[in-house]
């Protein structure tokens, strides 16, 4: 089995907040492939390291076999979140798998650059999984997907992309 994180932070592969390291030390340690989305020479320059992850990408077999999105509370999945690239990674060139992203730094964890799957990457997997706690999440993605590509919320816009059925997985917050 090989596992491509949707999104990973520009931090080295070890550092705890790495979803590679993460998916690495549970799933890798059952044999599962896990590639890495961020090339360590790149830590430094967002944009270098969304364009090498996107080489990197180039591969692999496409389209995915399963994408597996978490939404909280603010709506956005994988890295796609406000900021100055927010736009090219919805609406990026069609091929591109990954992107580096600046996000605003007012965004939960915004202070930080990462390297996302691109819409179009996401879009074109074959089964696409939500899995979101809560009840104003999944208000909120239920919301977003009746405004469909005009939504202000990027779940709501790479919805409408989707050719796939969506599986929503959904449990309310614990108590």
């Amino acid at each position: 089995m090989t596992i491509v994180p949707t999104d990973d932070l520009l931090v080295p592969r070890d550092d705890p907040r790495s979803s590679f390291a993460r998916l690495e030390t549970s799933l890798g340690a059952e044999g599962a492939e896990i590639v890495p989305l961020v090339v360590e020479q790149a830590l430094g320059d967002y944009r270098e390291a969304g364009r090498l992850a996107d080489e990197r990408l180039a591969a692999l077999e496409w389209p995915l076999d399963l994408v597996c999105l978490a939404v909280g509370e603010d709506g956005h999945p994988a890295s796609l979140l406000p900021g100055p690239d927010l736009d090219r990674a919805l609406n990026g060139p069609r091929g591109r798998r990954a992107i580096g992203l600046h996000p605003n730094p007012t965004t939960a964890g915004g202070s930080v650059d990462r390297v996302t799957l691109t819409a179009d990457a996401l879009a074109s997997a074959r089964t696409v999984m939500i899995v979101t706690v809560g009840d104003t999440p999944r208000k909120l993605i239920e919301e977003a997907a009746r405004e469909g590509p005009l939504s202000a919320r990027p779940i709501g816009r790479l919805l409408a992309e989707l050719d796939a059925d969506v599986d929503l997985f959904w449990c309310p917050a614990p108590n």
